[in-house]
Order: C-alpha cells, then structure tokens, then sequence
C-alpha cells in the first residue's frame, strides 16, 4: 500500500506529540464505533494520547464488550490536535464537526462510501495524502485491517474488534463485497475471536422492542413495480414518539432489513419522522432483483450511502403522505427502468450448491474455512446469486401474520419471562381474510419467538389448539379433545 494512512498518523503524532481526536457519522453504528474504537486502541498502544469524539447522549454501546465502552465527550479540543475521521463521507452526515478546529494537514479521512453531496475533503481542503478512500470495501474495519496487515501489526485484540465492523455492515455476510470473505478470512487468521463477536451481536432480541416494531412493520405497503415489488412503511411522528415510549423501540427505520425478508421485493423503503418536520428515509435494493441503484436518489436528496444501501433526510412541514409519496415516486421513477422487464430468477446449479455450502456453514456460524470462502468466491464467479441463495423468503402474507401476532400479547405480559395468550375469534378471522390465513397456519408462526429473549411463549385460540415454544427453540402443539355431555 503505497499511501498507509494510519502509519502517516501514527508517525506525525508521535512526531510531533499531538493527542488524535476520531469522529465518525451521526448515528453511529457497528462499522462507526468499531472502528473509531480500534484506532483508539491503536494509537493508545503506541503510545499516543487518543480519543473517540461522540457529542450525542444517544451512542449505541451495544458493542461495548467488544470494542469498549463509549463516553459521551463534553468539553473543548485544542486546535493544534490531529482529527482522524471515519466512515464519514459527506460534512453534512458528521456526528459533530469538532474536527473543523484541526489544520488540514492535521485531519485525516478514512471510508469507504462512494463520494457525496459536500465531499469531506475536498470541504476541508486536505492533502491527498490525508485520504484513505476505498469504495470496492464493505466497511471501513476492512480498510483499518487491510492497513495493520500491511505494517504487520493486526493481532488478536485488533482483529476481533475489527470483526465488528465488517460483522455489522455486511449484515453478517449477507451482503458482500468484491473482498469481504478475503477480510474475513484474515481477520480470523489473525486470531479474531469470532464466538465473542457472535455472542455479542446475537443476543436475542427483547420482546417488548421487538413488539414495538411489529407495530410499525405493520404499516407496510407493496407497490408493485414491473414484475417485482417495492414494500414500505412510513411513521409520523407522533406515531414514533408512542412507540419509543411504549415498547422502547428505537432507530424504526433501522428495521428496514426487515422488508427484505419479503419474497419477490427488488426495493425497500422507510420513511420515519423521528423528529418533527424531520423525515429519516432509508433505502434498499436487491442486487440480484433489479439491481438499482439506490445511492443516486438518496444522494439527489442530500443523502448518501452504497449502491444498494443508502438513506438521507427530508426536512418538510408538508407531513407523512407528503413527503413519502414525494420520496416513493422519486425512487420508482429512478427504478422503473431496471425492473420494468425484470423476473424473479430460478436456480442454477450454482445457485443449489451455494445454497449447499451456506447451509453446511448454516449461515456463518460454523466451518469458516478458507475452502469454503474460496469456493463461495467460485461459484459467485460462476453466476450464483449469493444474496438470494443466502436469504431464507417469507410470503408478503406471512409477513404481515407474524407481525400481527406480535401486536396481540398483552401488554401486562411484555416482560415476563414466560407468556401465556389467547388469539380472539375476531382475530383469526382477520388473519383468514386479509391473508389467507388458517388457524393452523397462524399457530406455525410460533417459530418467530425462536430469536427473542424469553423463556416460554404459548398461543392459544378459542377451540382449543396451541402451539408453543421454549428458550431453546423446542416446539410443541396440542390440540384439546373434545367431549360431550
């Protein structure tokens, strides 16, 4: 690597005994504080005085047992400080511009987003040399990884870290770059501890926050574009507000992943008014359905991102219908091209031994061996649709079921342990009219509880069937016997 960002930091920190200040975007997620933390302890274990910069009270510390806990900065930094920014593209996504402070040739920039809107360097003048940007990189971990491999400084402690990032912004793998399995592959070489990262990101989910976006989810609207369809949901903000202070439900239109769970979608849409007059849209594609080109229509709106993931913010008075009819006819318009003759594809025998392999991985969980990234690599090379051949497709129907279920547990019962419920009459007839739904296919749906933090879940319906399960997944249906007086 002829332009070893870090190695500049480090040695002109040193140098020239100057603290490092890291910022990274607003919202900070997995790939922002990992990394920001990473070179934290980079720059600590060499012997120089560093620092993550976080304003907002809302920092995620989900990943602290990784990374390390995140403390909320309060305070002033000196002008004569190096800035060190992170997955941060545009000036305009900063989580605070703290940086502005530092001369530039004492500000840095490390990502791997496509450029955008005020492009941060060019916004603040810096030196070529000053910039580390790789758009082919699935997160900005990856780029740090690539750059200790390089210096020959990745070991365990930075590798497992680093892991995080590139775990959280590849959706653990179900999204992959060009060198995803080739940085996973060297991450583990180098002793990441991949069942701490795992413990760490699956940890089942709370109920009561899980019930809370079954209640947005529940908005959601197909619109059908060529052969394939667009799903969406948008919130206003009092709508939100209950929510969050309900069920403790935070980021909504983080949930989006969630759509793309839905078969024969190409789009994916949310549109949330976490704050008044202030509209958070996030979009998604499918590469292998449609293939369009989401970045251009986030970035058209002041917003920014990937080709298939991107997302900005939509400042109106003009309310929810507005503002999402405005966003929505923007986006198709921008799609309709690329889906107007698009089908949904069938396998290929690519497709059904890639399928065979991921299954054999069971999803990245087991038998991460360099033979099986190298063969996935094969037979993406081959055609394989990896992002359809990994994901496991729900009916629109079905979507909508499992999402109204969630919504009937009382709510006296979201933080037990152990949950007890009966399904109405009024109820099961709905589910069989909006859905096509059967009592028995209803009850199937218990399965959904398998990844949320209880002990015991049974649903019941007036005739006397239920289905319930237990914390380790374990199954059960009854169906009670009849009598007669």
């Amino acid at each position: 690597m002829e332009n070893n960002v870090l190695e500049i930091i480090i040695q002109k920190a040193k140098k020239e005994n100057r603290m490092v200040n890291i910022y990274a975007h607003e919202s900070p997620d997995g790939d922002a504080i990992a990394s920001s933390k990473t070179l934290e302890k980079i720059l600590q274990d060499n012997g120089i005085n560093a620092k993550y910069i976080v304003k907002s009270s809302r920092v995620n510390n989900r990943y602290s047992r990784i990374v390390g806990e995140t403390q909320t900065f309060q305070g002033r930094v000196n002008r004569n400080d190096i800035s060190v920014i992170l997955d941060t593209s545009a000036i305009d996504h900063a989580e605070n511009r703290l940086f502005s402070y530092s001369k530039p040739e004492n500000t840095f920039v490390i990502d791997h987003h496509a450029k955008e809107g005020s492009i941060i360097e060019e916004a603040l003048k810096l030196p070529t040399k000053n910039v580390y940007r790789n758009e082919k990189a699935t997160s900005t971990c990856e780029m740090i990884a690539e750059m200790l491999k390089d210096t020959g400084k990745l070991n365990k402690e930075y590798a497992t870290k680093l892991l995080v990032g590139l775990w959280t912004d590849t959706a653990k793998f179900r999204y992959i770059g060009e060198n995803s399995l080739n940085s996973l592959s060297m991450l583990l070489d180098s002793g990441a501890d991949f069942e701490s990262v795992k413990s760490c990101l699956e940890t089942k989910r709370f109920l009561s926050s899980e019930v809370g976006i079954a209640k947005a989810l529940l908005n959601t609207k197909r619109i059908k574009v060529g052969n394939t369809y667009l799903n969406y949901f948008g919130l206003d903000n009092e709508s939100v507000q209950g929510i969050e202070k309900q069920y403790r439900s935070k980021y909504i239109q983080k949930k989006i992943f969630k759509l793309l769970d839905i078969e024969n979608t190409s789009l994916a849409v949310a549109v949330v008014e976490n704050i008044p007059n202030n509209f958070f849209c996030e979009f998604r594609s499918v590469r292998d359905l449609g293939n369009v080109d989401v970045f251009s229509v986030a970035k058209e709106m002041g917003g920014g991102g990937h080709y298939h993931a991107s997302g900005c913010t939509v400042k109106s008075d003009k309310g929810i219908d507005k503002v999402s009819k405005d966003v929505l006819t923007k986006l198709t318009h921008n799609a309709l091209p690329s889906l107007v003759r698009t089908n949904a594809p069938k396998d290929t025998i690519y497709d059904i031994e890639l399928k065979q392999i991921l299954d054999s991985m069971d999803r990245f969980d087991k038998n991460l061996t360099p033979e099986n990234f190298d063969k996935i690599q094969e037979l993406i090379s081959l055609g394989a649709r990896y992002e359809s051949d990994y994901e496991e497709k729900i009916s629109f129907e079905t979507f909508m079921v499992r999402n109204s279920i969630l919504t009937q547990i009382p709510k006296e019962q979201l933080r037990n342990r152990r949950i007890i419920f009966k399904l109405n009459r009024n109820f099961l007839d709905e589910m069989q009219k909006k859905y096509g739904a059967s009592q028995e296919d209803v009850l199937a749906q218990i399965e959904l509880f398998k990844e949320l933090d209880i002990d015991y879940i049974s649903i019941m319906t007036p005739d006397g069937k239920s289905s319930s399960i237990d914390s380790k997944g374990n199954i059960k249906k009854y169906q009670k016997e009849s009598t007669q007086k």
